[in-house]
């Protein structure tokens, strides 16, 4: 899998600003969610966009994402944690507090 790279829109660039997020981790979960199926409009990748109703997501779908994120970041989501995230920022937000930094040129290739 190859990790997008495109402009990011002004909002996007802000709230990742305001919130302390590594622009790398909005690439990397929007390729993932590219990977997985989602959208390929990467206008569409947005901070507030729904996995369901904007990027067209199902439930199989996220499950994966959170599992590529797992691997990726070596942490562990609890399930009921995994329930709570609907959109990007719910996962952005989650990985500014629980991961310090990852070096995406480790990134391992995703079955």
């Amino acid at each position: 899998m190859e990790i997008l790279s495109f402009n990011l829109p002004e909002g996007v660039q802000k709230y990742l600003r305001e919130k302390k997020i590594p622009k790398e981790w909005f690439y990397l979960l929007a390729s993932l969610i590219v990977y997985r199926g989602g959208t390929e409009d990467v206008k569409a990748l947005m901070p507030e966009a729904d996995f369901e109703n904007d990027l067209g997501m199902d439930s199989l779908d996220k499950v994966q994402v959170v599992m590529d994120i797992e691997r990726v970041f070596d942490i562990q989501i609890a399930d009921d944690e995994a329930e709570r995230f609907y959109t990007l920022a719910d996962i952005l937000e989650y990985l500014r507090n629980k991961v310090s930094d990852v070096k995406l040129s480790e990134f391992v290739e995703l079955d």
